[in-house]
């Protein structure tokens, strides 16, 4: 009875350090994919993202896509004036 406790006791210790390994690497891909969607903001807008709950990843891309936009349209304006 002792040696399946302890045996219990195992795999219950190796189910948490599993566990805690596998959350360890979800917050380390998450920090990195905040932090690559950071720069690609930064070296669109010039800003840093002020993150929030009302300012998130669906924002941050809009506001990527509409910067975007704008270059598109003014280097199209640009390139008809030169022409």
């Amino acid at each position: 009875m002792a040696a399946d406790a302890a045996e219990w006791a195992r795999k219950i210790a190796a189910d948490s350090e599993a566990h805690e390994r596998t959350e360890l690497q979800l917050i380390d891909e998450r920090d990195a994919a905040e932090e690559a969607m950071s720069q690609a903001y930064y070296l669109v807008t010039g800003r840093s993202p002020q993150w929030s709950n009302m300012f998130g990843y669906s924002e941050a891309l809009e506001e990527i896509g509409d910067a975007i936009t704008l270059l598109k349209e003014s280097l199209k304006r640009a390139i008809a004036a030169n022409n």
